[in-house]
């Protein structure tokens, strides 16, 4: 019998392609999900007790159109992502990509390129693709100048919240300083 969670995915590659694992479930229900696995890993990896687990708050907002980056795959049949676990191509749907911006969006519609290539959208609106590009970045009030391939955080819904949200645990203390390991640009 199926969740009252569970809906009707509203991409056609859900499932088959490797961009998404919750369509088919709510957004609240995804959320939560998401919850658990960090608690399943903070139980597991991290030995943590049940009782000694922190509440786990997640920091979310639009379910689409947040990624302002991705390493695409094109052939002669489109472009896409790969299937799960799998080289074989799932060209995006006449819809296109429910998880890349829209600028992004509309950029790729247009492409003629075949292989792999990188696609970002920077702060401005301007596309970028390749493996050798520099995108420009605005987070929290900085600029931020990074390759096309180096990590930055995709969901740009999300970083100023989550800037906002390491700022908060940290409380005030301005005359600080803070070493930020592992975390791409920074």
């Amino acid at each position: 019998k199926p969740s009252p969670d569970r809906i009707e995915p509203e991409c056609p590659n859900a499932g088959v392609c490797g961009g998404c694992d919750y369509l088919h479930m709510t957004y609240a229900r995804e959320l939560t999900e998401k919850q658990s696995i960090i608690a399943d890993a903070l139980k597991r990896t991290a030995k943590m007790d049940t009782a000694a687990l922190p509440r786990i708050e997640p920091i979310s907002d639009k379910r689409f159109h947040y990624r302002s980056h991705a390493h695409l795959k094109s052939s002669d049949r489109g472009h896409g992502f790969f299937a799960k676990g799998s080289h074989t191509l799932v060209p995006f749907p006449k819809c296109g990509c429910l998880l890349l911006t829209k600028e992004c969006g509309r950029h790729i519609a247009k492409m003629e390129h075949r292989g792999e290539t990188a696609i970002a959208v920077d702060h401005t609106g301007k596309i970028i693709t390749g493996r050798s590009g520099v995108v420009t970045e605005k987070c929290h009030g900085f600029l931020y100048k990074r390759g096309i391939d180096s990590f930055f955080q995709g969901n740009l819904f999300l970083r100023d919240k989550m800037i906002d949200r390491v700022l908060s645990y940290a409380g005030d203390r301005a005359s600080d300083r803070v070493l930020d390991i592992g975390c791409g640009c920074g």
